[in-house]
């Protein structure tokens, strides 16, 4: 029997998940596209709001993760070691997710010549840089405690500029800026399902390795989401971008006029 934080859990997940065919509406005007669409600003706020209402079931959920993964079906599908470091769900949170994504689609520009796959790992580099500078901003002023970090998985313990970190979750917001860019960039719905599927799962590795609370990981979500789509929009309407320095010796902000 799911018990309602389990469920609630569930169904946000699954609420992210479905944010690449909400955001179908913010491709209708190519030519000055707006930041959000009103459909994906609706969608992206009831997130917030399921984050907000999931918080208080927050250590109800975190108690109950040992003995799901003890259950037969949990050891069968190996959950017990999604999420640990070194794999996919893990890597994919890291920086190793967007320079694998980016440099993918550079070698596979070059060999095509094609400049809009160049643009897409680009754009996927960028939103790495992006979405950190928002993650680390908010988790500095929220210090919010890792459940691994407290006694009896108490979930409101919070010392803001602390280096307490777990709100929100950057490897499922990381992950999400990413599928974001692939997502947009390309007009395949498979794509698109694939790689918010993959998003999704990284941040369900997280709550099983008692790195993040699910408010978190809901919260991370979003704001991956808007990294993702801040970058499409400085990137393919106002034409800001990463490029290489004057003397060579690193990237810095670039803009086309």
């Amino acid at each position: 029997m799911i018990n309602r934080s389990r469920l609630l859990a569930i169904l946000f997940l699954c609420h992210l998940s479905a944010l690449p065919v909400f955001a179908e509406d913010s491709k209708t005007d190519k030519s000055n596209p707006p930041l959000l669409s009103p459909t994906e600003i609706w969608v992206s706020g009831g997130v917030l709001l399921g984050a907000l209402a999931v918080y208080s079931e927050d250590s109800k959920i975190q108690r109950g993760v040992p003995n799901f993964l003890k259950k037969r079906s949990s050891r069968r599908l190996g959950l017990e070691n999604m999420g640990k470091t070194g794999t996919i769900f893990e890597q994919m949170g890291n920086v190793e997710g967007p320079l694998a994504v980016s440099g993918g689609y550079y070698i596979v520009g070059l060999c095509t010549h094609s400049p809009y796959t160049l643009k897409t790992g680009s754009l996927s580099l960028e939103s790495y840089a992006v979405n950190a500078l928002l993650v680390l901003s908010i988790k500095e002023v929220v210090g919010r405690f890792r459940p691994i970090n407290v006694h009896n998985f108490d979930s409101h313990k919070f010392k803001p500029f602390s280096n307490q970190d777990s709100f929100p979750s950057g490897h499922t917001s990381t992950s999400f800026a990413l599928a974001t860019i692939v997502t947009q960039r390309s007009d395949s719905c498979w794509v698109g399902a694939g790689t918010y599927t993959l998003a999704s799962l990284v941040g369900v590795g997280r709550i099983l390795q008692n790195k993040h609370w699910t408010s978190d990981v809901l919260a991370g979500g979003v704001l991956g989401y808007f990294s993702g789509k801040l970058t499409l929009w400085m990137g393919e309407t106002k034409g800001w971008g990463l490029g290489p320095s004057d003397k060579g010796r690193g990237l810095t902000v670039t803009k086309k006029f």
